[in-house]
């Protein structure tokens, strides 16, 4: 979809349209409609714009749903609660990834009762 949505940028004016007349009116208007807003920002806006159809294009159908639910919470959510939420991701992304736990089975501490994690101990022991 971004490759798409990169050639059809490319293409000299009368080669879009010829590609916009092959779709149906109702979704034509549409998609001009986004055509429009997209062609009308600064070229590194539009890159960040395609990057991110490419990023939602290969989300799978549950993250995308959760995508659109988080969408439609932010746009109902105050300039200054962006803000915030800005301020927190800022932080968030400086703080060290959690360090992984271990997996590997520990001797049980001395005094324990529980030796679960030991070799069974040899009945008949040579000397």
């Amino acid at each position: 979809m971004f490759l798409a949505y990169q050639r059809f940028f490319t293409l000299e004016q009368e080669k879009r349209r010829k590609v916009l007349a092959e779709i149906p009116l109702p979704q034509r208007r549409t998609l001009q409609q986004r055509l429009d807003q997209l062609e009308n920002l600064p070229v590194d806006l539009r890159q960040k714009c395609l990057q991110a159809l490419q990023t939602y294009a290969e989300m799978t159908p549950e993250d995308r749903v959760l995508f659109r639910a988080t969408a439609e919470r932010w746009k109902q959510m105050e300039p200054s609660e962006h803000e915030v939420l800005r301020k927190v991701v800022k932080v968030v992304r400086r703080v060290p990834p959690i360090p992984q736990v271990r997996t590997r089975l520990q001797p049980p501490l001395p005094g324990s009762n529980s030796s679960k994690h030991l070799p069974p101990t040899p009945v008949n022991p040579e000397p």
